[in-house]
C-alpha cells in the first residue's frame, strides 16, 4: 500500500539575533532521514512531515534542517502458484489473487512493510517458495507495446509495475516513457506517456522506479534545456491515482556537456536519487561526477558533495557512467568506466562505494580494473541494504565482458567469447543473492542478438538460475538494459535496436517470471509445524513445502522439498538423524545440527540464513582430533574457532624431527572447506554459517624431500567439507591423483607423549586397519572429521562431490567402528605391555596380485616400533587386496627387540570351508590361527619377513575345483598356479587397449609369466578345458 504524503516547507528566518541585534554570520546545516517523527534539538520542535526549517540561534548561527520522513521500507515478494499459498509472515493461507501486506521492523528497529503479490493460475509454473522444481525456467509475460520501446527499463519491487523508456521516439522524437501495471487481464498502461521537452533531450535514456512503483525518475542526458549546452536533466514523477505528477522542478546539469541524467537510480521510497553526469567538465575534462538529491518539503536538495575521484590530469574518467543506490538512500555506488589504473592500464575503469555518515559521503571502497579497456563501472548494482554489489566491464580489448561481485570469487562470471559484452547491464535483487546479467552483443542466434542469464549465489558460488534467454534478430542487442524485482522472480529486459527478417527495425521489451520448467497443475500444499503439532496431523512427506513455526526436535529422518524456519523458532536435528532438503531453505530462526546429526542440501538451491553444526570429538583434554569445517568459507573465520590449540600440516617443509617440523600453528589460518586441522583442548566444536554444497577441489603438491624417503612425500591433511558423512569408497574412486587409502588419527595419548606414524587408522575400499590402540572405523568419514591422503607420486587435484555424501553413518558412537561386509580378515599382534598392531587382508574380484590403488594401502616402517603388515615386493602394506582365490601372503614386522607376541586372526569374514594358517619361516612350523591368540617369538628389526599367511578357500569360491589358482608376484615375473596338476590349455596376455602382448600353451600346475616392460594394466586370459578365467594384472 502506498501512502501519499503532505510535505511541510517551513522557513523561520530571524533577521537579527534576538539577543545581540546583529545578523547571522555562520550557517550550519543538519540533514536527517527518519522513518518516525523527528525532534530537532535546536528549537525543540517535533516534525512528523518532511520539511526544510531555518532557525537563528543565540550565537547568531543560521541553523538549517533538511528533514526527510521516509515511508517504511518495502520488502516485496512475488509468487506465482497454481494453488493456495501459505505465507509465513502472517501465518495465513491465501486462495485468491491479491496483494497482501504485513508490518514489521528491521534489525535497527525501523519499520518495514512486507508485501506479497500473489497470482494463482494453473497456467503458470509454480514459482520459488511454492514447490521444489527439478528445473527452473523463465516464462514470458508479454507486453502490449509496439516496436520502438525498450532502450531503458525499470521494475518495481513486486514485479507488477514496469517503466519503459525510448530516447528516440515521442511527440518531438526526443524520447518518451510509458508505465504499465500487470492486472488479471494483462499489462495496462498507467496514465499518459511522458514526453521530452526538446527533440534533442533523449528523454528516457534512463528510468528508475521506487519499490512501490509509485515514483519514477527519468533522465534526459542530452537535453540542452533550450540553450544548446547539453547539460541534461532529471525529472521525478509521482502517481496520484490517475496521472503522473512531476515532483518539484527538474534537476538540471551544472556545466556545458554535463550529460546529467546519463544514469539514475531511486531509493526504496523515492525520496532520494542519484544521477550521473559522466561527461562533466566542472573539475576536469570529462572527469564526470555523480550527485545525490534528497526530497525536502517540496524540492530536491543536493545531499552532500559531488562524487568523483580525481587521480590523473587530462584523463577522462567518466564518473557516473552508471550509478546505484541502496534502499534507504544512505549508500551509493558510482561507476567510472574510463578511469585509468595506477599500473597504467588505460580505460581499466573503476567503481566507488560511498556511505552517508550524517553530514557527508565517506568512501567505503574503490575497485580499479587492472587491464587495458577492462572498463569496470560500465554497469553497477547494489542490493537493498547496500551490503552487496556487482560491477561489470568489457574485460579487455576483446570486449568479451566480465562481472565482479562482492559475493564469491572476483571475476567468477565472465565470457570467453570475443565481443559478447557480458555485463552490459546488471541487476541485483533486494537480498543481493540473485543477479541478472546481460551479454548484449552475443552472436549465438544472430549477430549481436544478445542474451540474458540469471545467477543465484548459493554454496559459496554463483549458479545459473533457469535457462539462458536469447535475443532473436540481427542487432537486437537483447539485454541492453534490464532490471530484476525485489525477490528475484520477475525480470524486465530491454533491447536497443534490431532488424527483423523483413528488414524492419525492432526494439522490444520483455518481462519474465521464474517458475517450474513444466507448468504445474497441482502444487505442494504447505505443511506447518505450529503449537506442537503438524497442520496435516501426520507430518510432512518428501516433496512437501514445510514451515517450522515452533521449536521442533527431529528424532527421525526427514526429507522435504522446501524448508522455512520462521523467526524465533528452532529446528534441531538430533544425533543419528538426517535432514534432507531438496530445494530452497530459509532460516529466519535457528537450524541446529547436533553432533552425529546430518544435513543434506544441494548446489543451485537457495539457502538463506545460517545453520549451526556441533561436533563432539573424542577428547576434551590435550589429545588431538583431526577436524575441519562444513560451512562455506567467506574468509572471515579463522581456525582458532575450532579449538584453543590448532595446527595445520605443511608437506612442503622438510621432514625434520620425525615430521614435527611440518606442523605449524594455525590459529590465524583461514578455515578452508576441505582442509583439515589438528585441534586439542575443545571437545565440542560449534560452527555457524551456510552449509557447503557442490564440488570442492584443491590442488595438492607432491614435494620430494631429499631429507627423508618417499614414504613421507605428498601427504595432505584434509577434512570432510559437508554437513553429512563422506563415503570413503566413493571418495577414493573419484580421486585417482591420490593413493587409494585415507589415514585417520587414532590417538593413543598425545597429551602425554608424541604419537608416531604407526598411530594412524588406515582405510581403503576393502576396510581398515587400526593403530596400536585398536580403534576401528565405519567406512565413512563423519561431519567435521579430518584425515590424511597421500598424492600418488605427482602433483594433482583432490575433489569432493555431493554424490560422495551419504545419509546417516555419522553418530559419535560409530566414529571409529567397522562393519563386516567383505571377504577379509585382520592379523593382529599384541604383547603383555599393551602394544598392539594389525594388518588387513581382503579379497575382491577387482583386485590383482600387484599394486592396486583402491585396494592396497601402504604402512610406514618404523624403527623400534610395534608394527605388523603384509609385504608386496618389499613394500609394507597396512591393507592388501587380492583376487578371490587361495593365496600365500608374506608378513613383515618392526620390533625394537626380539620378543614373544600373541598373534590372532580377528573378525574373519571368509566363505565356509576356508582355512587360515600361519607359517613361521624361522622355525618351519605351521600354526592354525583363529580368534584365540598363538604365541610366537618374533625377531627384532625393521621389515623382518618371518611369517607367511596361508589362505585356502577350498571349493568355497569356485564352481569348478580346477579354477582354484594363485598368482604370486615377483620383480620381473608372475608365478601362476592352478592348485592341482594335470591341467592344460592356452593363455593370452593383453594390454588395456586390447592388444595381444603375450600368448602360449598352458600345461601342468605352474606357469612362469614374464612381466611386460611397459607399466600399466593387463588382462590375463586362461583357457582351461571349456572354462575361461580372466584376471587383471598391473605392472608398476
Amino acid at each position: 500500500m502506498h501512502y501519499l504524503r503532505t510535505f511541510l516547507f517551513l522557513i523561520l528566518t530571524v533577521v537579527c539575533c534576538p539577543t545581540k541585534g546583529q545578523c547571522p554570520s555562520d550557517t550550519l546545516t543538519t540533514t536527517i532521514f527518519s522513518y518516525n517523527p523527528y525532534t530537532w534539538t535546536v528549537n525543540g520542535t517535533t516534525y512528523d512531515q518532511s520539511a526544510h526549517v531555518e532557525f537563528v540561534d543565540d550565537h547568531c548561527t543560521l541553523q538549517q534542517l533538511n528533514l526527510t520522513i521516509q515511508n517504511p521500507r518495502i520488502i516485496a515478494e512475488r509468487v506465482f502458484t497454481c494453488g493456495a499459498y501459505y505465507w509465513a509472515r502472517t501465518g495465513e493461507t491465501y486462495e485468491i489473487d491479491g496483494t497482501y501486506t504485513s508490518a514489521g521492523t528491521d534489525d535497527a528497529g525501523n519499520p518495514v512493510t512486507y508485501e506479497l503479490t500473489l497470482t494463482i493460475n494453473n497456467s503458470y509454473g509454480a514459482s520459488t517458495g511454492t514447490t521444489s522444481c527439478d528445473e527452473w525456467m523463465w516464462h514470458e509475460l508479454e507486453l502490449p507495446i509496439g516496436d520502438g520501446e525498450g532502450s531503458a527499463v525499470s521494475i518495481d519491487g513486486s514485479g507488477t509495475i514496469v517503466a519503459i523508456g525510448n530516447h528516440r521516439v515521442g511527440e518531438l522524437e526526443g524520447g518518451a516513457v510509458s508505465v504499465y501495471q500487470w492486472t488479471v487481464g494483462g499489462w495496462q498502461q498507467l496514465g499518459d506517456t511522458l514526453q521530452a521537452e526538446h527533440s534533442s533531450d533523449k528523454f528516457g535514456h534512463t528510468v528508475s522506479l521506487s519499490t512501490d512503483g509509485k515514483r519514477l525518475a527519468v533522465g534526459a542526458p542530452y537535453s540542452s534545456n533550450g540553450d544548446g549546452t547539453q547539460q541534461g536533466y532529471v525529472k521525478v514523477y509521482e502517481w496520484n491515482g490517475t496521472q503522473w505528477e512531476q515532483q518539484g522542478i527538474k534537476v538540471i546539469g551544472l556545466t556545458r556537456y554535463d550529460e546529467f541524467g546519463y544514469s539514475v537510480d531511486l531509493n526504496n521510497d523515492g525520496t532520494v536519487f542519484i544521477a550521473g553526469a559522466q561527461s562533466s567538465n566542472r573539475v576536469a575534462f570529462e572527469l564526470g561526477e555523480a550527485r545525490v538529491y534528497q526530497w525536502v518539503g517540496d524540492a530536491w536538495v543536493q545531499l552532500g558533495d559531488y562524487l568523483y575521484e580525481y587521480e590523473y590530469e587530462n584523463i577522462p574518467d567518466n564518473h557516473g557512467s552508471d550509478v546505484a543506490i541502496s534502499g534507504d538512500g544512505q549508500t551509493v555506488m558510482v561507476g567510472a568506466w574510463y578511469a585509468r589504473h595506477s599500473n597504467g592500464a588505460y580505460a581499466g575503469g573503476k567503481h566507488i562505494i560511498y556511505d552517508w555518515d550524517g553530514s557527508s559521503w565517506q568512501e567505503r571502497t574503490t575497485f580499479h580494473g587492472y587491464r587495458r579497456f577492462m572498463q569496470i563501472g560500465r554497469a553497477v548494482t547494489l542490493n537493498e541494504e547496500g551490503t552487496h554489489y556487482a560491477s561489470a566491464g568489457s574485460g579487455d580489448r576483446t570486449q568479451s565482458g566480465i562481472v565482479f561481485a562482492s559475493q564469491g570469487t572476483l571475476g567468477e562470471l565472465h565470457s570467453d567469447v570475443t565481443g559478447d559484452l557480458m555485463g552490459r547491464s546488471l541487476s541485483l535483487n533486494q537480498q543481493g543473492n540473485i543477479l541478472a546479467v546481460s551479454s548484449a552483443q552475443n552472436d549465438d542466434v544472430a549477430q549481436a542478438a544478445g542474451k540474458v542469464a540469471v545467477y543465484r549465489f548459493a554454496g559459496g558460488k554463483w549458479n545459473q538460475l533457469g535457462q539462458t534467454i536469447f535475443g532473436e534478430v540481427h542487432m537486437e542487442q537483447f539485454g541492453t538494459n534490464l532490471e530484476i524485482n525485489g525477490d528475484g522472480t520477475v525480470m524486465i529486459v530491454g533491447s536497443n535496436n534490431g532488424i527483423n527478417s523483413s528488414g524492419d527495425p525492432v526494439i522490444g521489451t520483455h518481462v519474465y517470471y521464474l517458475g517450474c520448467a513444466t507448468n504445474a497443475t497441482t502444487c505442494s500444499s504447505a505443511v506447518v509445524y505450529k503449537n506442537g503439532a503438524w497442520s496435516n496431523t501426520t507430518g510432512p512427506e518428501s516433496g512437501d513445502v514445510v514451515f517450522v513455526e515452533d521449536d521442533l526436535m527431529l528424532s527421525e529422518d526427514l526429507e522435504v522439498a522446501v524448508l522455512t524456519v520462521t523467526a524465533g523458532n528452532t529446528l534441531t536435528v538430533n544425533s543419528g538423524v538426517t535432514l534432507d532438503i531438496k530445494g530452497d531453505t530459509e532460516i529466519e530462526g535457528e537450524l541446529i545440527v547436533n553432533s552425529g546429526g546430518s544435513l543434506l542440501t544441494y548446489e543451485g538451491n537457495d539457502f538463506q540464513g545460517n545453520v549451526t553444526f556441533k561436533r563432539t570429538t573424542r577428547y576434551a583434554d590435550g589429545k588431538y582430533s583431526f577436524v575441519g569445517s562444513p560451512i562455506y568459507n567467506d574468509w572471515t573465520q579463522q581456525a582458532d574457532v575450532l579449538a584453543p590449540i590448532v595446527y595445520r600440516y605443511d608437506q612442503y617443509l622438510p621432514y625434520g624431527n620425525d615430521g614435527l617440523s611440518r606442523w605449524l600453528d594455525a590459529s590465524t589460518y583461514y578455515l578452508i572447506s576441505y582442509l583439515g586441522f589438528a585441534a586439542a583442548g575443545q571437545q565440542e566444536i560449534t560452527l555457524t554459517g551456510i552449509p557447503n554444497v557442490g564440488s570442492h577441489s584443491g590442488y595438492m603438491g607432491y614435494a620430494e624431500d631429499t631429507t627423508t624417503n618417499s614414504d613421507h612425500w605428498g601427504w595432505h591433511l584434509l577434512s570432510n567439507p559437508y554437513g553429512a558423512a563422506l563415503d570413503v569408497s566413493a571418495f577414493l574412486a573419484g580421486n585417482s591423483a591420490i593413493n587409494g587409502f585415507v589415514a585417520l588419527w587414532d590417538d593413543p595419548g598425545s597429551d602425554q607423549a608424541r604419537g608416531d606414524n604407526s598411530d594412524y587408522l588406515i582405510a581403503n575400499a576393502l576396510g581398515t586397519v587400526a593403530g596400536p590402540n585398536g580403534g576401528q572405523f565405519t567406512g565413512y568419514i563423519g561431519v567435521m572429521q579430518g584425515f590424511f591422503v597421500q598424492m600418488a607420486g605427482a602433483n594433482g587435484t583432490v575433489t569432493f562431490t555431493e554424490n560422495m555424501r551419504v545419509s546417516g553413518h555419522n553418530a559419535d558412537t560409530t566414529f571409529f567402528r567397522k562393519t563386516d561386509e567383505l571377504h577379509r580378515f585382520w592379523l593382529t599382534i599384541s604383547d603383555q605391555s599393551g602394544n598392539y598392531s594389525e594388518t588387513l587382508v581382503g579379497f575382491h574380484e577387482e583386485a590383482t596380485v600387484g599394486r592396486d590403488r583402491l585396494f592396497d594401502a601402504t604402512r610406514q616402517k618404523v624403527q623400534s616400533a610395534f608394527n605388523v603388515y603384509t609385504l608386496l615386493e618389499q613394500q609394507a602394506l597396512a591393507i592388501q587386496g587380492l583376487p578371490k582365490s587361495s593365496a600365500t601372503i608374506a608378513v613383515g614386522h618392526d620390533l625394537g627387540s626380539s620378543q614373544t607376541v600373541d598373534i590372532a586372526i580377528k573378525a574373519a569374514n571368509l566363505p565356509a570351508g576356508s582355512t587360515i594358517k600361519l607359517r613361521d619361516n624361522r622355525t618351519g612350523e605351521t600354526h592354525d590361527v583363529g580368534n584365540e591368540p598363538v604365541p610366537i617369538k618374533l625377531q627384532a628389526g625393521v621389515s623382518v619377513h618371518q611369517l607367511d599367511i596361508l589362505v585356502d578357500f577350498g571349493d568355497a569360491l569356485n564352481t569348478n575345483p580346477g579354477e582354484r589358482f594363485r598368482i604370486h608376484t615377483f620383480s620381473n615375473y608372475w608365478m601362476v598356479s592352478l592348485g592341482e596338476s594335470g591341467n592344460q590349455g592356452v593363455y593370452q596376455l593383453l594390454n588395456f587397449a586390447g592388444q595381444l602382448v603375450g600368448f602360449g600353451e598352458w600345461t601342468g600346475n605352474n606357469l612362469e609369466l614374464q612381466k611386460p616392460a611397459t607399466t600399466g594394466v593387463y588382462l590375463l586370459r586362461l583357457q582351461v578345458g571349456n572354462r575361461l578365467i580372466v584376471r587383471k594384472l598391473i605392472v608398476e
